[in-house]
């Protein structure tokens, strides 16, 4: 790939330098986080199988496949993923399907849906940051990137994901009647909905003590013991914060790896960088261009209408 100089028109101070990187072997740690993971769950499913739960027997063949979606990734973007980026990519699948939906510890333990939406948040921004690259690898477009914009595009990939994540949970939980989007209980809330919307328009409760849901029958339930039961609004939009957390503190790592021109310690720590082998076509194509205009400044002969003039007109 031709390097910009600072004389040519389109350079610019801040443009960031695509990352490139040879490939090379993954990390042993890598490797054996990969094969430790592959091996536990497929204990799992086979042990799923034999007691035919066969609910939890596709959740551990789910986070089989979900496992080599790092590699994937490596192939069809052709960029290589750090080994930090990728042991957090591997702990966050098996965290998330293996250790949280399969032993319950996103009952078991409060805070481990937030710990799983930080980590996403940080992890998919990182993915984000190289999408410029990845895109304009034949193009023009990353000679004239700032840090600012490939910071924002991080930023608005990793809420994008959360929100496609959030869409997902909500057509789970109404198409499949599952309760993916976890309840939470409050002591009081304020709607328009009430009987007595009409005279006032807005009600506010408080203090409330349980939440009691009556048949159609007439029979009466508690569901939940402490307040209102609320069903999935605080937790889609306590998801969706904790991850803007996490991008966040990935932000300020973009920032800086991007004022220091792809050098940055700490960003190539986390930061995907595009192999050598996908700039071999921008080289020959470079090449090319250069063999093209070396001939066309070759020098016109004597004798044409671009050199002297013609001798036999001279002697005329």
């Amino acid at each position: 790939m031709r390097q910009v100089k600072p004389t040519d028109p389109d350079f610019s101070p801040d443009r960031v330098e695509p990352r490139r990187h040879p490939k090379t072997r993954k990390a042993i740690p890598v490797l054996l986080l990969y094969v430790g993971f592959c091996l536990f769950t497929a204990v799992m499913l086979f042990i799923r199988v034999a007691g035919g739960q066969w609910k939890e027997a596709c959740l551990c063949a789910v986070a089989l496949g979900c496992f080599a979606l790092p590699a994937l990734i490596e192939k069809i973007c052709r960029v290589r993923l750090p080994a930090p980026l990728e042991i957090i990519a591997q702990i966050f699948i098996f965290a998330t399907l293996v250790l949280g939906e399969l032993f319950k510890l996103y009952i078991r333990i409060p805070f481990w849906d937030n710990l799983m939406h930080f980590i996403s948040g940080f992890m998919f921004a990182a993915f984000g940051y190289c999408l410029v690259d990845v895109f304009s690898r034949k193009g023009n477009a990353r000679r004239m990137v700032s840090p600012a914009f490939l910071t924002f595009v991080a930023v608005c990939f990793s809420i994008a994901v959360s929100v496609c994540w959030e869409f997902f949970e909500f057509a789970v939980d109404n198409i499949c009647h599952m309760d993916m989007q976890k309840d939470t209980l409050l002591r009081g809330f304020s709607t328009f909905f009430s009987q007595n919307a009409a005279t006032t328009p807005l009600t506010q409760y408080g203090d409330i003590a349980k939440t009691t849901v009556e048949m159609a029958d007439g029979q009466l339930f508690v569901v939940a013991e402490g307040g209102y039961l609320d069903i999935g609004l605080v937790d889609t939009m306590s998801d969706m914060l904790i991850q803007f957390l996490g991008t966040a503190v990935f932000a300020v790592i973009g920032i800086l790896d991007a004022k220091s021109h792809g050098k940055g310690r700490v960003g190539s720590l986390f930061i995907p960088v595009l192999c050598e082998e996908t700039g071999k076509g921008e080289q020959e194509e470079a090449g090319k261009g250069e063999q093209g205009g070396e001939k066309e400044k070759e020098p016109v002969p004597a004798g044409t209408a671009a050199g002297k003039s013609n001798p036999a007109r001279q002697d005329r």
